[in-house]
């Protein structure tokens, strides 16, 4: 039997969040400084004292998904899960001394191959930004570094930031060519490494030699993959911020912070992306800029000086997995945390004495991750009504939540929008929270021809709605809710029986419709697994799972 225009897919209400939240448990392990080690698999974090390392400032290292360390590095060598060099693991072109001197990026679509990125730090003459490829599953899985020191490019500075691209697999690599204006951003994808950049000549001039030189400094992507912020060293002493296109890698809008930040070192955003904090080497400020400010005037006016280190000397700025932001005070056995940096001014509880490393220190540095890991998701989420897939010609109701006010990309105002796309077709939505800060939320919807579909398809759309349930289980389709669907499904697929999980059968009935939704009774069902089956008055059968807990 062949069922024409079926079923119109199942789903009275499914949630769908657009924001995309990364695992954080490959940032739980920092290994950085003068032998210095954190462990973020516990509350607080506990300090450890088995690195092998001495990185005077830039290193990184990298956890599994479960959060067991793989490898760490400074950028010449790279230690493994043992704290042993890895095999090949010496002699990569970066430095020690340079602020962001690696970071540590997994290939898209390996489970195995980890690229890492290390750049220079001679102040132009080094050979700016290289890769390595370290092979984890060799050398019974403590990793050895299969390729080394491909050269991407000569003449950089001591940035280096990573995020997901737009497309939430792929990665953007993104550098600063020394003495010019350029970004230079690089894609990693399931290919490889894409050694054509996408060039963005924006922004300060980075050059300079010896220690009068702006080529030092952070540079950062907030979370969110929308914003680039860059401490500028001497001469120039600033703080920057721009734009970042992350579908096409573009550096836009440069915003001067101003100018009398001495040594301007380390920034970092806060998980939110809403706010931009600078730290500076010689007077030991941090600083806050609120994003949500407005406009560029507003962002400027918004300057606060949040904590001043008598002692002076801040190092790196890192965010970390449990949303703090910590701060290096720099040949100190102490880190300083600012606990709250989603919050305006001195709200953001900066703590100097958080954490005390003793006997090691930390240096000037701690381990540069790709900012995406630290992306929680927006707090505006998308609801739809059906679910995200409807047949070409039927309606979809969009409904945002979590703001006060919102404003669609089809000039729409207002909570919920109607919409009916012929073809797949993404929209988004830019709200404004109680606090003031606007955040964009994207939906997808896919549209589909939904002609001449088999009848065995039926089971791939049949949802049971809610999960787990208690006393009551919905049949819903996630298409237009105008009755006409479900009574086609209580028309063609007519018997319903519930099974126990050893296939003993509890229950045989007509499907009945109430209110265009087709609702069973499971009040008398203890908690566990079942099986519903739906039988066709041409004995076609579908099967499905559903979950009773009380």
């Amino acid at each position: 039997m062949k069922i024409k225009n079926p079923i119109r897919y199942i789903v009275l209400i499914i949630f769908f969040s657009t924001s995309i939240i990364y695992s954080q448990n490959e940032t739980k392990k920092w290994y950085f400084g003068i032998y210095a080690a954190l462990d973020f698999n516990t509350t607080p974090p506990s300090v450890l004292a088995n690195n092998a390392m001495l990185a005077g400032e830039g290193c990184a290292s990298i956890c599994d998904s479960g959060g067991n360390l793989l490898f760490y590095t400074d950028g010449t060598t790279i230690w493994d899960r043992t704290h042993v060099v890895m095999a090949n693991g010496s002699g990569l072109f970066g430095d020690p001394s340079s602020t962001q001197s690696s970071v540590i990026i997994k290939q898209p679509g390996s489970s195995t191959i980890y690229y890492v990125y290390t750049a220079g730090g001679s102040y132009g003459v080094s050979p700016g930004l290289n890769y390595s490829i370290v092979d984890i599953s060799l050398a019974s899985g403590n990793g050895s570094v299969t390729a080394k020191n491909f050269t991407v490019f000569s003449s950089g500075t001591e940035k280096l930031a990573a995020v997901k691209h737009k497309n939430n697999l792929d990665y953007w690599i993104l550098t600063h060519d020394w003495n010019n204006n350029n970004f230079r951003a690089n894609l990693l994808s399931s290919s490889g490494f894409n050694n054509n950049p996408v060039i963005s000549s924006i922004g300060t001039i980075l050059s300079g030699i010896g220690g009068n030189t702006s080529i030092a400094g952070q540079m950062k992507f907030s979370p969110d993959g929308k914003k680039v912020g860059l401490a500028v060293h001497s001469p120039i002493k600033t703080f920057e911020l721009y734009d970042f296109d992350a579908l096409l890698g573009v550096v836009s809008n440069s915003l001067i912070l101003g100018n009398n930040f001495d040594q301007a070192y380390g920034c970092e955003f806060s998980p939110d992306g809403k706010k931009l904090y600078g730290g500076t080497w010689l007077d030991g400020n941090i600083w806050q800029w609120d994003l949500c400010s407005g406009n560029n005037t507003g962002i400027l006016n918004s300057k606060v000086s949040i904590a001043f280190a008598p002692w002076g000397s801040i190092g790196s700025l890192q965010l970390a997995p449990d949303g703090k932001i910590y701060v290096v005070k720099s040949g100190n056995h102490l880190l300083g945390c600012i606990n709250n940096p989603n919050l305006a001014g001195v709200s953001c509880n900066y703590v100097d004495s958080a954490i005390s490393l003793a006997p090691n220190t930390a240096g000037y540095g701690l381990p540069n991750f790709t900012s995406s890991y630290f992306w929680l998701g927006s707090p505006v989420t998308i609801s739809s009504v059906p679910g995200n897939t409807i047949c070409s010609g039927e309606s979809i109701t969009l409904t945002a939540s979590g703001a006060v006010s919102y404003t669609w990309n089809s000039s729409n105002i207002g909570q919920s929008i109607v919409v009916s796309p012929t073809i797949s077709s993404t929209y988004s939505v830019v709200s404004t929270v109680s606090t003031g800060c606007k955040f964009d939320t994207e939906f997808s919807v896919t549209v589909k021809a939904c002609t001449d579909l088999k009848s065995e398809q039926i089971k791939d759309y049949l949802n049971i709605y809610p999960v787990p349930a208690k006393d009551e289980i919905l049949l819903s389709i996630f298409s237009a809710l105008d009755g006409s669907a479900t009574a086609k499904l209580r028309r063609d697929f007519h018997l319903l029986s519930i099974y126990n999980n050893l296939g003993l059968l509890l229950r045989e009935e007509e499907l009945r419709l109430e209110n265009n939704a087709i609702k069973i009774r499971t009040e008398d069902l203890p908690s566990g697994v079942y099986s519903l089956q739906l039988k066709s008055s041409s004995n076609e059968i579908v099967t499905k799972r559903f979950v009773i807990a009380r």
